[in-house]
């Protein structure tokens, strides 16, 4: 039986060390057409709901190589929120 993968969670804080993430998960992509979620939890409910323009372009990088792609937002703590 051949595994499939179906969904990739990647989660990211923006910084530029997160992103190599995403060149990690490329072979994947390539081989089994997931679904990509890009999670981003910030923990101060007063900032912005808006994660850093470097995760947007990211994901946005990664529709425009029609990858299934779509970025979830939560607040909360990262470790609690990567887990649910």
């Amino acid at each position: 039986m051949k595994e499939v993968i179906e969904k990739i969670l990647v989660s990211t804080d923006g910084s530029p060390e997160s992103e190599s993430a995403f060149a990690a998960i490329m072979p994947l992509v390539r081989a089994y057409a997931p679904e990509v979620a890009v999670l981003y939890v910030f923990e101060d409910p007063e900032s912005s709901f808006m994660p850093p323009a470097r995760i947007a372009k990211a994901c946005g990088a990664l529709r425009s190589t029609n990858v299934n792609a779509y970025l979830e937002l939560r607040e909360g703590m990262p470790a609690e929120e990567i887990l649910k």
